[in-house]
């Protein structure tokens, strides 16, 4: 299935948070040329302009976690 191995493509790339990520309210992240609806998978708040890690998937919604500058520069793509 297409979409399944897209997912598993997506899983652990670093994206920039687009919308600031609440507990209480999704944000954006940027992934694949376009913007798509994020929310936290710990539930801390990732501000826009941060990086985060996708660590997962539902319907058009991805889950992503915050990650430090140092792991940003060591991997991942946008």
């Amino acid at each position: 299935d297409q979409d399944i191995a897209e997912d598993s493509a997506a899983i652990g790339r670093i994206v920039r948070v687009t919308e600031t990520i609440s507990a209480e309210e999704p944000g954006r992240i940027a992934h694949e040329d376009t913007t798509w609806a994020a929310m936290s998978a710990r539930g801390d708040r990732i501000c826009a302009g941060a990086r985060a890690r996708i660590v997962a998937r539902d319907n058009i919604t991805w889950t992503v976690e915050a990650v430090h500058e140092e792991e940003a520069e060591d991997g991942g793509a946008s």
